[in-house]
Formats: C-alpha cells, structure tokens, sequence
C-alpha cells in the first residue's frame, strides 16, 4: 500500500513548484513574493529527496541484493522521454509565436537540424522543463547507488555522495573548465554531481524507514523538531543576510547559495528545512491526516508527474496571458488560483484514468 505521509510530501513539493513558478512573474510585487519564494527554496530538492526515499523504500521491500536494474533504466528512459515530449510542444509553440521562453535563444538563430540536435543531447533545455533531465540521470544511475548501499551499507553510500559533493563544489569554484569535462547534466539548471547526495540521501532514508514503528517514530520525530527548527532558523539568517547583503552576479552568493552546483549554506539552509518539514509530517501525521488539505496533497502526491509536466505549461500560458492583458497585483493572483484548480482537476482525471476498478499502484 501507498504510505501516504510520502505522497503528502511530495505532493507539497509539486504544488510549491507550481506556486513558486507564478510567483515569480514580475508582475508580483517583490515585497509579497519574497517571503513566500523563500519559504518555498525547498520544492526541489524535496522533490528530488523524496524520489530517493521511495527508492530506498522499494530496495528494503525486495530480495536482499535484489538491484530490480531493469525497472530504473526503464524508468530513466520514460522520464527522458516525457523530457522530450515537453520540450516539443514548447518548441513548436515558441516557432509558432504562441509562447515566449525565457533564457532560450531565438529559434531564428540556428537551423532546425542544430537546433534538434542541441535539444536531442540536452545542451538545449528551456526554462521550467530542464528538471526533467535531472531525474533522468539520477535514475539512469540508481543501479549504482543501490549496488554502492547493498555492499558498503548506508554510512558507505552517504559518504561516498558526500566526497562526490565535495569534488564538485572544488572543483567549480578552482577550474569550472575542468568541472564540466566530468558533470552530468552540465547545460541544465541542475546538476547530477551535486544534487546526487540528496537523492543518496533519500535513498538511505527510505532503506531505513520500515525499521522505524510508527508510534516510536512519532515520538522521536516530537523531542526532535525543536531543535531542528532552531538550526534552520539559524541557518536561514545566514542564508538570507548573504542573499540580500550580495548580488546574484557575485562570485560569493553564486558559491555559497547557487544551485548549479548546490552550494553549502543553500544545502544547508534546504537541508534543515526538509528536515523539520519531515519530522512535522512524522509526529503529527494522525492529527494532520483528517483535513482536507492533507488529503488534497496527498492526491497531487500521487500523479506528481502529470500535475508537474501540465503546471509547466499552464505557467507559459498564464504568464503570457498577464503580460498580454496587462495584469497587475493582486488580480493576478488569480491565475495561481486558476493553477491550482486546473491541476487539481487533471490529477484526478489521472486517478480516474486507468479504469474505475483498479487499485492506485503502489509505492514505490
């Protein structure tokens, strides 16, 4: 069965996305997005921890040893496919003048053959869709990561991603040249080499979860969170005193708080956010489970990827519709709105989809 505590997690993470990409139209007022766009830093990487939890999940659920190769190479490919698939419709939608994408260069700059090949190997990713390619490679290389926790256990594989990390942030800070010449996913907004010890992370999570009994978890989820949310706090200042004392264009805020690779006080300031976020969920799943919110998330949670690819498009069209008609804040707000109940709608139309009789799949 489906653990919903990780399909409301995720489906926090979805919706903060979706939410986070709205916000950050221009036509928001900075002293109203600001505090929420922070608050939601975590979308992400919670995305990306919470993959790597029900990885970690599956592996303990199966024969010891049991790598299950077959499922993850198939899964990369699907994702990789869905990637392009995007990408296609935002291509031939910006060929047709119907959308404008941000940071792409104008398609009138290269013929088309240049220009397919360039998207074909991912040099070529637009705005919004590039997290894709992400997850391709992090599933494209989960048979190592499991290979790594069935030999060296846990501690082996944290350590291990943790000495990746490492390599990766040297070396893009001493020979970004070099750096490249042995990144995955060099030319998208995120980067195998550092946002791999999330996902190793999760995974390491997740292969441990089914020892933790529910009520014991809880209670040591409660003496804990308090603590935890004092470091964030204390985390969070640094985070944002180096955020508003430095330009994004400074080598320091790029080194510390960039995501291309993660840098330090991001991961730490994400880090601690997702861990009080998670130990909340723990200790007070009973009382948070009956509201509807809970449920409603828990639902995004379980079509993330339908809810994400459709949001990705959704935030083109409602975006240009703003500039189009001009629309000014607060009014605005209701195309976030208008978001929200459209994917609601379409997550579950997926869960209607199948047939009326099956059971969801189960997770992982």
């Amino acid at each position: 069965m489906r653990d919903q505590r990780i399909d409301f997690w995720r489906g926090l993470c979805v919706v903060g996305m979706a939410v986070w990409h709205m916000l950050s139209h221009t036509s928001f007022p900075r002293w109203f997005t600001f505090p929420l766009i922070q608050g939601l830093n975590f979308v992400a990487e919670g995305f990306v921890l919470v993959s790597g939890v029900c990885v970690g999940l599956g592996f303990s659920r199966h024969v010891p040893g049991s790598l299950r190769c077959g499922h993850y190479l198939r899964r990369a490919v699907w994702i990789l496919t869905v990637h392009y698939m995007m990408v296609s419709v935002l291509w031939v939608g910006a060929w047709a003048g119907v959308i404008r994408i941000p940071y792409w260069p104008p398609l009138s700059g290269q013929s088309i053959g240049h220009r397919l090949w360039a998207i074909v190997s991912l040099a070529d990713q637009p705005y919004l869709a590039d997290i894709l390619s992400l997850f391709f490679f992090l599933f494209l290389t989960t048979p190592i990561f499991l290979f790594l926790l069935h030999k060296v256990g846990a501690w082996g594989l944290a350590g291990i991603g943790f000495l990746i990390y490492l390599g990766t942030i040297a070396f893009a800070w001493a020979a970004p040249s070099w750096h490249r010449l042995w990144e995955l996913n060099a030319d998208g907004a995120f980067d195998w080499n550092s946002w791999q010890w999330v996902y190793g992370i999760g995974i390491v999570l997740g292969a441990g979860y089914a020892r933790w009994e529910p009520a014991r978890a809880a209670s040591w989820a409660r003496k804990t969170v308090g603590w935890v949310g004092l470091a964030w706090l204390a985390m969070a200042g640094l985070y944002l005193a180096l955020k508003l004392h430095f330009p994004a264009s400074h080598p320091v805020q790029k080194f510390l708080l960039d995501r291309h690779p993660l840098g330090p006080v991001r991961l730490g300031y994400i880090g601690l956010q997702l861990a009080l976020i998670g130990l909340g969920v723990v200790a007070w799943w009973e009382t948070l489970q009956p509201f509807r919110f809970a449920r409603l998330l828990v639902f995004f949670g379980r079509h993330s990827l339908t809810v994400f690819v459709c949001s990705v498009f959704l935030d083109y069209l409602f975006k240009q519709a703003i500039d189009r008609w001009q629309i000014e804040f607060p009014i605005g707000l209701l195309f976030v709105a208008a978001e929200l109940v459209l994917l609601a709608g379409l997550a579950w139309a997926a869960d209607k989809w199948p047939s009326a009789g099956k059971n969801p799949p189960a997770a992982p």
